[in-house]
Order: structure tokens, then C-alpha cells, then sequence
């Protein structure tokens, strides 16, 4: 026997192995409290770097402008990698094929994805945060009840018609 059958031969005995759940579990809840410790400490680290490694004034511009960067940076960083870090596993579970085959033959998809997708520009934050600067709170209420109803009637008819 010459050395790539043996090698073929040692390859196929072995059998891949899957790390052990609880392997996993851990590894996420480690992370998980680790991300919350550092995310509830960077305010007062913030601020002892700020001024007291730094020695910036709390009063002046360059104190606040200092801090509010330190603090809001590694924030929204850490928010972003933990947003990353939850869809990185949704997909890894919901993987093409098998949304395929979730969806297969189910036709109402189309009129929920199109309300959902009406739902994200009609009733954003970024569009509530402008509404909120021209209309009174009841106002801004009744527009949301508006164009959440006519959401989903839009939703339910373009079901119904394909």
C-alpha cells in the first residue's frame, strides 16, 4: 500500500466530531457577559478617562465633546458587533435552503414582506423624530394609526389578488 492510499485510509476512519452543545453555550454566555460588563462600565470609564487621566474640565466644551466621543464610539460599535454577532446566528440556522423550504407554497409571504417593507419607511424613528418637531403628540398618534391600518389593509389585498 503506498502512502496516499494509507493516508485515504486514515482519513476515512476518522470521523469528523461535533463540539459538544454545552461547549457552544458557554462560549456564548461568556460572551454575552462580557459584552454586558463592558457595556455597563464604559460610562464611568468614559468619564475617569476623561477627566481624570486627561484632566479636562467637566464644564468646558472640550470636556464634553471629549467624553461624549469616548463614550458614544465604542457604544455604538459594540452595539453594532453585537447586532452582527445575533443575525450572524440567525442565518447560520435559517439557511437558504431550508427558508425555501419553509416557504414553499405558502403565497402570503409576498403581501407581508410588502407591508413590512411599507412599515419601515412609514413608521421609522428617524421619521417620528421629524414628525415630532411639526405635529402634536395626539397628531403624530392618529398619523401612526393611519399608516399601520393602511398597512396592513394594503398587506391582506395584495394577498388576497396574488
Amino acid at each position: 500500500m503506498n502512502t496516499a492510499e494509507s493516508n485515504k485510509v486514515i482519513i476515512n476512519n476518522i470521523e469528523p466530531q461535533r463540539p459538544p452543545v454545552m461547549g457552544w453555550i458557554a462560549k456564548y454566555a461568556i460572551f454575552g457577559i462580557a459584552w454586558w460588563l463592558v457595556y455597563r462600565s464604559l460610562q464611568s470609564f468614559t468619564e475617569w478617562l476623561t477627566y481624570q487621566v486627561l484632566g479636562l474640565s467637566r464644564s468646558g466644551h472640550m470636556g464634553s465633546a471629549v467624553a461624549f466621543f469616548l463614550f458614544e464610539a465604542p457604544k455604538v460599535l459594540m452595539l453594532l458587533t453585537l447586532i452582527v454577532f445575533v443575525v450572524g446566528i440567525i442565518r447560520s440556522y435559517f439557511t437558504p435552503e431550508r427558508t425555501r423550504q419553509i416557504l414553499a407554497g405558502r403565497r402570503e409571504i409576498a403581501g407581508t414582506v410588502l407591508a413590512f417593507m411599507m412599515a419601515v419607511i412609514g413608521l421609522s424613528l428617524p421619521e417620528m423624530i421629524i414628525l415630532r418637531n411639526v405635529l402634536k403628540k395626539q397628531l403624530i398618534a392618529v398619523f401612526v394609526g393611519v399608516v399601520a391600518t393602511g398597512i396592513v389593509i394594503v398587506g391582506y389585498l395584495f394577498n388576497f389578488i396574488f
